[in-house]
């Protein structure tokens, strides 16, 4: 039972905190955070979890959030579970627009340490040509249509 209700607080939260952002959008400014990806649940108790990349914790978790050094953490508001839940546990560097009022970002890049650099993983640009390539209203380099 408690769990549920847990679950729900953190649903309503981040509900809340993206619609608000929307109203607020004047208050953001360009901005780059780096941290550990670390799951909504956790982070929000102060913990770090899941503990490993297999852990099936990560089905469960709701969100996954950028969690500095200091212990804040942020929300990616635009960027698919799907690819957070890719890079749980993994270093990240994410730029965009800052919303300090609601501790969120909105990214127009994402980006994963390997080794020693970051890589670019997810920029808003890709995603674009992505989608115009799904739709078919973009020819792919090198291919004719």
């Amino acid at each position: 039972m408690n769990q549920s209700l847990s679950i729900t607080k953190t649903l309503a939260i981040t509900a809340a905190l993206l619609g608000s952002m929307a109203l607020y959008a004047a208050s953001v400014q360009a901005e780059t955070i780096e941290g550990k990806l670390n799951g909504l649940e956790c982070a929000s108790r102060g913990e770090e979890c899941p503990t490993d990349k297999l852990d099936p914790h990560i089905a469960v978790e709701r969100d996954f959030v950028v969690q500095t050094a200091d212990g804040k953490y942020y929300f990616i508001s635009n960027l698919d579970r799907a690819i957070k839940a890719r890079h749980a546990l993994e270093m990240v560097r994410v730029e965009g627009e800052v919303s300090s009022k609601f501790d969120a970002i909105n990214a127009n890049e994402f980006w994963v340490k390997n080794g020693g650099n970051y890589r670019l993983t997810w920029s808003s640009s890709m995603q674009a040509e992505q989608e115009r390539l799904v739709r078919g209203t973009a020819p792919a380099k090198g291919m004719e249509r």
